[in-house]
């Protein structure tokens, strides 16, 4: 079992000192906070959300989408189901020295492309014959509805996820604010992954 969100809670509640059941600070706050760390490290450090899935591609199309509900972004088209791997390849290119490639003949994938407007949609070459099935890897954002739900992330975030509920309980507009110690654990989450607050790596 991985990573759940009432763990870097209890941290979190230790530091914003709001440990009485009388909490400032809701655990469905929380709970959304930590949810937002985890949409975070989608962009900071994503390998941590990257995922195996199969994906069932639109037959006699060269355009396919990622349409898994919690895909976040398509790293890579890996290859065939029970087939062989389908290779990166450059678009312009292809358009430049073959600029027909969409009209061939359906057959087994051969190169796939990221599409540049989506991070979900990519081409294919050539056109997807009838029951095709991809194997790629995505960014999946865990769907999380209470604090006790797996998040799959490993518990060596736990620090991490933390930091980032510190920080924005504390930048809640109430008496309790300190902005400078908001962007202080803001910081201190980014940090933890090679980034700044603004998420540029280091």
């Amino acid at each position: 079992m991985g990573m759940t969100l009432s763990q870097p809670m209890a941290i979190a509640r230790g530091i914003l000192n709001d440990r009485d059941p009388d909490y400032r600070y809701e655990d469905a706050d929380l709970l959304e906070y930590g949810k937002g760390a985890i949409r975070a490290m989608a962009v900071l450090k994503s390998i941590y959300l990257y995922t195996q899935g199969e994906l069932a591609c639109v037959a006699d199309k060269v355009l396919q989408t990622v349409s898994f509900s919690d895909a976040h972004a398509l790293v890579s088209v890996d290859r065939i189901k029970n087939g062989n791997v389908v290779l990166p390849a450059d678009k312009a290119a292809l358009d430049a020295f073959m600029p027909g490639w969409m009209s061939v003949d359906a057959s087994a994938a051969q190169n796939w492309m990221p599409h540049l407007d989506s991070p979900i949609a990519f081409w294919i070459y050539p056109k997807a014959p009838a029951d095709q099935i991809l194997e790629v890897t995505f960014i999946r954002i865990p769907s999380i509805s209470t604090a006790a739900d797996d998040t799959g992330l490993p518990e060596t975030l736990i620090e991490a996820v933390a930091d980032y509920m510190v920080g924005m309980a504390e930048a809640r507009d109430d008496d309790h604010v300190n902005s400078g110690r908001s962007a202080q654990f803001i910081a201190q989450f980014a940090s933890r992954f090679g980034a700044t607050a603004q998420g540029k790596a280091q």
